[in-house]
C-alpha cells in the first residue's frame, strides 16, 4: 500500500502570500502544480466577482 504524500508550500504573488497544504495520493490525476494553479485561478475569479 502506498502512503499519501503531504506537502506544505508557500507562494508569494504580488502582495499576496498563499500557503498551500496539500495531501495527495502518488497515483492521483493532479500534481502539486496543477492544484496550486487551480486554487489561485479560483481565488482570482472570486476577487473579480
Amino acid at each position: 500500500m502506498q502512503k499519501d504524500i503531504t506537502s506544505a508550500t508557500e507562494y508569494k504573488i504580488g502582495n499576496t502570500t498563499y500557503i498551500v497544504n496539500v495531501k495527495f495520493a502518488p497515483n492521483g490525476k493532479e500534481n502539486i502544480s496543477d492544484v496550486v494553479r487551480r486554487l489561485i485561478e479560483r481565488d482570482i475569479k472570486k476577487q473579480a466577482a
